[in-house]
C-alpha cells in the first residue's frame, strides 16, 4: 500500500507508529532486530546530525570489502603488462612497487577492520544490558510518579484535617468573648465585672448565663483581658452588639476615662494571628474600609455595599492582597 515502508533487510513491513533507523548511503530503513550494530536505545539517544551520518551494518559490511578488494587490487603484480616487459627488469620492478601494498595501508586496513568488528560485538553485547537498565529506568520512573500522587494526596488530606481541628477549636469557643481595657481592681469577681458591664448596655445578665468568666494573661500593652463563656450564643451577641455601640471606658471602673472597653470574639491561636495581618487590608495601598469577625469567621469588604469576601486561612489573604498589588 502507498505509504508503507519496508525493511531492507527482511522486507517486512514497518510500522508507521514506530522510529526506525535510516541508512545515509542506502536511504534503506531497517528494523532494529535486523541490525546487529545499532539497538534502539542507541538510535533515541542519538542527536538528529548523528543520525544523518549512519550507515548501516550492509553498506558499512560493502565499504570494507571494497577496501579490500581495491588493496588487493592495487597490490597485484603486472609483470605481464606490456609496459613492464618493454622496460626491462628494472623497470618492472620499479612497477612492482609502486604497486604493491605498503605495511602502514596494511596495518590501517587491519585496525579499521578489527576495530568495526570489536564495535559491532560490543554493541552486540551490550543490547541486553541496555534492556534491562531501560526496564529499571521504567520501573523507577512509575514508582516515583506514584510517590508523587501519593505525596500530594497526603498534604491535601493533612490539610483538610488540619482545617477541621481549627473549625472544630474555633467551634468551642462559638459562646464566648473577650473584654478589653477593664482596670484590675482588688477582690474583684470578673463575672460582677460582665453584669454590670451588661447593666450599662441595657441588657440583663443573670447568674446563670455566665459559665465562666477570669483574667487571661498580660498583654504588651499592660492590660488584662477578661474572657467570658456564656451559656447561650445569643447573650454572647446581644452584649457584642449592644457594647460596640456604648462608649463605656475604664472610668466605669476607677480608670482612666479615655481607655475605652473593647468586646471581641473569642479566637484561635491561627485565626488571632491571621485576623492581625487581615487589618493590614484597611491600609491605603490596599483600600479596604471594613475587616471583622462574626462567629469565628473573619471578613472582608472593600465598599459598602460589595460582596462581604470570607478569609478562612493565609493563603487565601495573600491571594486577595496579590491581587490587589497587581491592579
Amino acid at each position: 500500500m502507498a505509504g508503507q515502508v519496508e525493511c531492507g533487510n527482511c522486507s517486512e513491513v514497518l510500522s508507521s507508529q514506530g522510529s526506525f533507523p535510516i541508512c545515509s548511503k542506502c536511504k534503506k530503513t531497517y528494523h532494529y532486530k535486523c541490525l546487529k550494530s545499532i539497538h534502539q536505545t542507541h538510535w533515541r539517544g542519538w542527536k538528529p546530525s548523528e543520525k544523518q551520518l549512519w550507515v548501516c551494518d550492509y553498506c558499512e559490511k560493502s565499504n570494507s570489502q571494497d577496501l579490500v578488494e581495491k588493496k588487493v587490487k592495487k597490490g597485484k603484480r603486472t609483470l605481464s603488462s606490456p609496459e613492464t616487459q618493454q622496460g626491462g627488469p628494472s623497470k618492472r620492478l620499479f612497477a612492482e612497487e609502486e604497486t604493491m601494498i605498503t605495511k602502514e595501508e596494511i596495518t590501517a586496513l587491519i585496525v579499521e577492520t578489527v576495530t568495526g568488528t570489536v564495535a559491532t560485538a560490543i554493541a552486540q553485547a551490550f543490547i541486553p544490558v541496555n534492556e534491562k537498565i531501560q526496564k529499571l529506568i521504567d520501573k523507577n520512573t512509575k514508582e516515583v510518579h506514584e510517590l508523587r500522587n501519593e505525596n500530594m494526596y497526603l498534604k491535601n488530606r493533612i490539610t483538610e484535617l488540619e482545617e477541621r481541628v481549627e473549625d472544630g477549636e474555633q467551634y468551642s469557643k462559638k459562646n464566648n468573648v473577650i473584654i478589653s481595657g477593664v482596670p484590675v481592681q482588688p477582690n474583684e469577681d470578673a463575672s460582677e465585672i460582665v453584669k454590670k458591664i451588661a447593666s450599662k448596655c441595657e441588657i440583663q445578665i443573670k447568674e446563670w448565663d455566665i459559665v465562666a468568666a477570669h483574667r487571661l494573661q498580660p498583654r504588651k500593652n499592660g492590660d488584662i483581658p477578661i474572657i467570658v463563656k456564656f451559656h447561650q450564643k445569643q447573650t454572647k451577641e446581644n452584649l457584642m452588639i449592644n457594647l460596640q455601640k456604648k462608649n463605656l471606658t475604664a472610668e466605669l471602673f476607677g480608670g482612666k476615662d479615655d481607655i475605652k472597653l473593647y468586646i471581641n470574639e473569642h479566637l484561635t491561636a491561627y485565626k488571632s494571628l491571621l485576623f492581625k495581618k487581615a487589618r493590614e487590608l484597611k491600609e491605603d495601598k490596599y483600600g479596604y474600609k471594613f475587616v471583622w469577625v462574626r462567629n469565628g469567621i473573619i471578613m472582608a469588604r472593600m465598599q459598602e455595599g460589595e460582596r462581604a469576601e470570607i478569609i478562612k486561612k493565609e493563603s487565601v489573604l495573600n491571594n486577595i492582597m496579590n491581587r490587589i498589588k497587581k491592579n
